[in-house]
């Protein structure tokens, strides 16, 4: 499954947030942004970020710190917890929510093939590749990868088992060289760049 690189991701997440080249409305921007930082920086599945209610991503027009998912694929469904990253605080902040609707009414109406549309539309233009939404929370995973525990990554993305885990555990390149390099550091890293 192929990831972004965290450079990709942040040209991704500028265009969706300044596109130019649309007459998207201002509101939708801001829809699209939180879908996209909701899959990128919190591992949301599409059903996920579909199902969301207001008042599990702000209270008393506050957005909250720890994200409250109910696994869309698990059957009895289980509830794991998110902490908010600051793009997501960000990007929850800026979102203007509907204060006449109740707050257990949804937060973002959508379909699942418009969130498709949103994040392939902004991959050709910001990227000029091809991406699904999926590929989001897979970036999500492999990048959470590199600083913390398979069990932790497990938790955070709802799976039941390590094994559906176990396909975020591709080291690339940098992965690879960075653990070498811990076994015995150069005190002069510069001389062997490539």
């Amino acid at each position: 499954m192929q990831t972004l690189t965290d450079q990709q991701a942040n040209a991704l997440m500028h265009w969706i947030r300044t596109d130019q080249t649309s007459r998207r409305r201002w509101l939708h921007k801001h829809r699209d942004y939180l879908i996209a930082s909701l899959m990128l920086d919190a591992g949301l599945r599409v059903s996920e970020v579909t199902n969301l209610r207001r008042d599990q991503l702000i209270r008393n027009d506050q957005p909250l710190q720890l994200l409250e998912i109910a696994s869309a694929k698990r059957d009895p469904p289980t509830t794991r917890y998110i902490p908010v990253a600051f793009r997501l605080a960000l990007a929850l902040e800026q979102y203007p929510f509907d204060d006449s609707h109740p707050t257990d009414t949804p937060a973002i109406t959508i379909s699942p093939r418009q969130i498709e549309n949103i994040i392939k539309t902004a991959g050709h233009y910001a990227l000029n590749i091809d991406i699904h939404p999926h590929m989001l929370r897979h970036t999500f995973a492999t990048r959470l990868m590199r600083t913390s525990s398979i069990r932790v990554v497990q938790d955070l993305l709802g799976h039941k088992s390590l094994q559906s885990t176990q396909i975020y555990t591709h080291p690339d390149a940098q992965d690879l060289k960075t653990a070498i390099d811990s076994l015995n550091p150069h005190p002069n890293p510069e001389r062997f760049i490539v």
